[in-house]
C-alpha cells in the first residue's frame, strides 16, 4: 500500500488546511496560498502559530505557487511575487514550492525564456536556503512552457544548485498535452529519457475528463477518466518511482468523498 497525499483547497485560514489533513489522516499535502475568493491569503500571527503546531505531524509539505507567477516574464514583478511565496513557504515550514514554468511573451524566443526562468530560480535559491523547487509539467500549449518534458529538463540544465530542483509530473497534464499514458511503460521510458526517474520527487496522480492532446485541463477522480485505473495504477506502483511521493488533485467534492477516494486509492 502506497501513501497518498491530497491537494487541500485553502478556504479561509491556512491552519484549517492542516486541521483537515489531520482529519483525513494523510501523511503529506499540497495547498495554495490563494483563498476561495481567489485572493492571496492574509496570514495572522495566530494562524501561523496554529499551522506550525500541526506541522510535525506531516512528513513533507508542498506549496503550489500561484498561477499568476509567470517565471518566464522579463518583468521584475515576477521576482517579487515569487519571493513573497518563497518567504511564506519558509515561514510555514513547507519543503517544496511547485512551480509551473510560465508563458512566453510574443517578443521572446523559447530559449530566451528557458534561460530567464533558470536565472530567476537561481536568484531565489541563493536568497532562501530551506525551500526547494519542483518544476511541474503543464497541459497547455501555444505560448506555455513546460508541456514538453524536455523543456523542464532544459530549465534544470541551467540551474546552479541542481540538488535543490527536481520535477513534479502531473499525469492529467501529460495526457491532455499529448503523451500516451494508455501505454504506461512507454510513458515511464519517456520520463526516464527526458527527465530521469530519480529526479521525479512528486507525482500528481490525476485523471482527466478530456482526450489526449486536447490541451484542456479538467480533472476527475483517479480511475474515472480518460487515463483510467489500470494505467494510473501502473504508474503509482512502478518500481523505479517508489521514491516519488503521490498527491491527488481532486475536483471540488465534499470531505467525506475525498476520504473515500483516498481510501480506495490505498487499495490499488
Amino acid at each position: 500500500m502506497k501513501n497518498i497525499g491530497l491537494h487541500i483547497r485553502l478556504i479561509d485560514k491556512i491552519s484549517n488546511v492542516a486541521k483537515k489533513a489531520c482529519r483525513l489522516n494523510i501523511p503529506y499535502f499540497q495547498t495554495f496560498l490563494i483563498d476561495s475568493s481567489k485572493q492571496f491569503t492574509k496570514l495572522t500571527t495566530q494562524d501561523v502559530e496554529q499551522f506550525l503546531y500541526f506541522r510535525p505531524q506531516f512528513k513533507t509539505l508542498f506549496l503550489h505557487a500561484s498561477y499568476w507567477i509567470n517565471c518566464a516574464s522579463p518583468y521584475k514583478i515576477a521576482d517579487k511575487l515569487l519571493e513573497r511565496e518563497f518567504s511564506l513557504a519558509e515561514l510555514l515550514q513547507f519543503d517544496y514550492l511547485v512551480i509551473h514554468p510560465g508563458s512566453i511573451a510574443h517578443y521572446q524566443t523559447k530559449s530566451e525564456s528557458i534561460k530567464l526562468i533558470a536565472q530567476r530560480i537561481n536568484r531565489i535559491l541563493n536568497k532562501f536556503e530551506k525551500v526547494n523547487i519542483l518544476l511541474e509539467n503543464v497541459g497547455h500549449a501555444k505560448r506555455s512552457l513546460g508541456g514538453k518534458f524536455k523543456e523542464l529538463r532544459s530549465i534544470y540544465d541551467f540551474i546552479e544548485q541542481q540538488h535543490r530542483v527536481s520535477f513534479c509530473v502531473d499525469t492529467a497534464h501529460a495526457h491532455v498535452y499529448g503523451y500516451n499514458l494508455l501505454e504506461p511503460q512507454e510513458f515511464i521510458e519517456i520520463l526516464n529519457q527526458e527527465l530521469e526517474l530519480q529526479k521525479i520527487k512528486l507525482i500528481h496522480l490525476n485523471d482527466t475528463q478530456k482526450e489526449m492532446g486536447s490541451h484542456i485541463d479538467i480533472h476527475t477522480c483517479p480511475g474515472k477518466g480518460k487515463i483510467g485505473k489500470q494505467n494510473l495504477c501502473s504508474i503509482l506502483h512502478h518500481p523505479q518511482l517508489e521514491h516519488s511521493l503521490t498527491i491527488i488533485e481532486l475536483p471540488k467534492i465534499d470531505e467525506e468523498k475525498e476520504r473515500t477516494v483516498i481510501e480506495e486509492l490505498k487499495k490499488w
